[in-house]
């Protein structure tokens, strides 16, 4: 066993003993040890170790996988980022949905751009607050199912504009 080897996995048997399960990550995927970093993830969901390991599946282009250890993490942005990026219209709605307002609206203004996805970017708009905006797309894109979904949820309490 080399030197390096030798080091290697000494580092992981401190790191396991530690119960530091970010550098644990880090060493298997410096050692290219990408199964052992995906196994540790999925046992321990340490948030640090999957937003390493998303990362380290961005810069090799598995995006799939990317935005899977992103969404472990809690990252519901750069997921969302992931997916406008390189076209992957049907993740990002439900990724939409796991975020905040920013995150529904960050997509909707997205799916707005893209043509026939104006659907989606109506029920995103309305999910996230902006109702005037849905309905406004609603109208423009001839979206009445979309329409009625949004006016199945108005009260005499809703704010008229």
């Amino acid at each position: 066993m080399s030197n390096i080897e030798n080091n290697i996995t000494n580092a992981i048997n401190c790191y396991k003993q530690a119960g530091d399960n970010l550098s644990l990550c880090r060493v298997y995927c410096y050692s290219d040890n990408m199964k052992a970093a995906i196994e540790l993830c999925q046992e321990t969901n340490d948030v640090a170790a999957c937003y390493h390991l998303a990362r380290q599946f961005e810069r090799k282009k598995n995006f799939k996988e990317a935005i899977n250890y992103y969404q472990r993490a809690g990252a519901i942005s750069n997921a969302i980022r992931l997916c406008k990026e390189n076209n992957m219209h049907e993740y990002l709605a439900n990724l939409a949905f796991q975020g905040g307002s920013q995150d529904l609206l960050d997509a909707a203004r997205y799916y707005e751009t893209v043509p026939g996805q104006e659907d989606k970017a109506i029920l995103l708009y309305h999910k996230a607050g902006h109702t005037t905006k849905a309905v406004d797309l609603a109208f423009r894109a001839n979206k009445y199912a979309e329409l009625a979904l949004i006016t199945d949820g108005l009260t005499e309490k809703t704010d008229p504009m």
